[in-house]
């Protein structure tokens, strides 16, 4: 069972580097074969909360929720995979 308060410890301290962040990117992402492609390393890295792709953007976005993601861990996994991917300004 989650915590009910991510940001809190179980001893009841708060943890600040534990705030969620949503961080975006501008990819190549084409379509639903790549998106399981990229899904397999999305998933299987446990500080990625959530992620999604907008397929229907030209920039063909991704969005990741995460506590401790850094966008050159994200553009990092991708180019290994053989994608683009550029974080999009705020």
């Amino acid at each position: 069972m989650k915590h009910p308060y991510p940001n809190v410890s179980a001893a009841g301290r708060y943890i600040p580097y534990l705030s969620r962040h949503v961080l975006v990117f501008k990819t190549n992402i084409r379509n639903e074969s790549d998106v399981q492609k990229v899904a397999l390393l999305l998933n299987a890295d446990e500080k990625i909360m959530q992620w999604n792709v907008a397929l229907d953007d030209s920039d063909k976005v991704l969005r990741i929720a995460s506590h401790r993601m850094q966008p050159v861990d994200v553009i990092g996994l991708l180019t290994q995979a053989g994608f683009f991917c550029e974080e999009l300004p705020d």
